[in-house]
């Protein structure tokens, strides 16, 4: 039996996660990646778990050495998990193999977009249909998703998009999203 270690954040249910989604001001804070700048709200929530989800992997990784560490989320867990992924690498020394985010939002600018994950194992932005989540915080505010996205338009039909994070051949070839139903049931659940 394969064993793993998966660190899940689920998307928005309060009042303040809410509040914390709207908090679309880029800061430079020191998240180890020459010119990066991340959402402040998404950065705060991982700032707020990352010494005890440090401790509990490098507790996990002592009992099961070689057990492959897979990092998810959904809607503003996907946005913590992409900070998560990126900070336990860069800050803690943990290998991340797998990164999946389901929903996710832009997390930070370009550089920290198509940069601050190159170290990671394998990374997939698993978006939906008509998702409105994913095209927030706006392009034009200098926010750029991370890499590769996988479009479900109509499941079970898919699209790898191009690695560039901003894909106009994918969920951005949208004129308009603003299906809160697709963002909720990823394949059809």
């Amino acid at each position: 039996m394969q064993v793993g270690i998966y660190v899940s954040f689920e998307g928005s249910e309060t009042l303040k996660d809410w509040i914390e989604n709207l908090k679309f001001i880029q800061t430079d804070r020191d998240v180890g990646c020459d010119g990066c700048k991340v959402h402040s709200g998404f950065h705060d929530c991982w700032l707020a778990l990352s010494s005890k989800i440090d401790a509990e992997i490098t507790r996990l990784r002592a009992a099961y050495p070689g057990a492959p560490l897979h990092v998810t989320g959904h809607s503003k867990g996907a946005a913590v998990a992409v900070l998560a992924a990126f900070e336990l690498q860069s800050k803690y020394g943990h290998t991340v193999d797998a990164l999946h985010t389901y929903g996710c939002p832009r997390v930070g600018n370009k550089a920290f977009g198509l940069a601050a994950l190159a170290s990671v194992g394998a990374h997939w932005r698993v978006t939906h249909g008509e998702d409105t989540v994913p095209h927030l915080p706006l392009h034009d505010m200098g926010f750029h998703h991370t890499p590769t996205e996988v479009w479900y338009k109509h499941t079970p039909q898919y699209k790898v998009c191009d690695g560039s994070g901003e894909d106009t051949r994918c969920s951005d070839s949208n004129w308009l999203d603003l299906s809160i139903r697709d963002h909720l049931h990823y394949f059809d659940e």
